[in-house]
């Protein structure tokens, strides 16, 4: 995952597009109260609003770049705390009113067996009632077309006011796993470049429910987007919207 290289360029590139989230997840957590647990929270766009809302935040992220990061932008607050540490090992007393995860993080998660052990992970530590909500996108609407080359990603100044045009290649699909790689190619006005790479698992909708519901959790909202739009048959994409039994 060397996308996640540096936590001031990602925040550059993609902080302006998390409102949605951040918008519905300040509701929800409002709504549900309890210590919210936010897991591979990278620079802590989700986490750090969550935090105002005045109830415990811990963020949870393996790259130590991204969390630096975060821990940077937190400094002056006693509240979110953050752990850099893998999302499976993660290992607490504490338990948690709302676990959340953003960014299609759960994507990251590469095979079955760790899909598996991340949904017991969140589920050891909600409180009955508790809710998990995630993102993902989907095989059943996602074009897996590989690219002969890299096509304009997007446009933006990064962490140092550099002007950058970041590139984009699908490169390879394991069909059987269900694993698709991304190039990225980030091209600076002198001409020079930065090269990086992303493995992510697209797993189809009726299996993440048939692993979800497994583990022990009853689905509450399926929706097409953070907005909260309905899911449309054959999805690109979902947030998936969980609760923990009360008993």
């Amino acid at each position: 995952m060397s996308e996640y290289g540096s936590g001031a360029d990602y925040d550059a590139q993609y902080d302006a597009l998390y409102e949605p989230e951040i918008r519905y997840l300040t509701t929800l957590a409002l709504k549900q109260q309890g210590a919210i647990l936010d897991l591979c929270c990278g620079t802590g766009i989700v986490t750090i609003p969550l935090a105002a809302t005045g109830l415990e935040v811990v963020g949870v992220d393996i790259s130590p770049a991204m969390l630096e990061h975060a821990k940077a932008k937190a400094a002056s607050r006693s509240n979110p705390k953050f752990y850099l540490q893998d999302a499976l090992e993660f290992d607490t007393a504490q338990r948690f009113g709302l676990a959340l995860m953003t960014g299609n993080a759960f994507q990251a998660f590469l095979s079955e067996n760790r899909i598996k052990a991340l949904l017991g992970t969140v589920y050891k530590h909600l409180e009955p009632g508790a809710v998990f909500i995630f993102d993902t996108r989907l095989p059943e609407g996602y074009d897996f077309t590989l690219d002969d080359d890299f096509r304009l990603w997007s446009e933006y100044e990064d962490g140092s006011g550099k002007f950058v045009r970041s590139l984009v290649k699908q490169a390879a699909f394991d069909a059987e796993r269900g694993i698709l790689r991304f190039e990225f190619k980030d091209v600076y006005e002198d001409g020079a470049e930065q090269r990086s790479s992303e493995d992510l698992k697209f797993t189809t909708l009726d299996a993440i429910l048939k692993l979800v519901r497994d583990a022990g959790f009853e689905v509450v909202g399926q929706y097409q987007n953070w907005r909260l739009e309905p899911l449309q048959a054959d999805p690109a994409a979902m947030v998936l919207e969980l609760k923990k039994p009360a008993s």
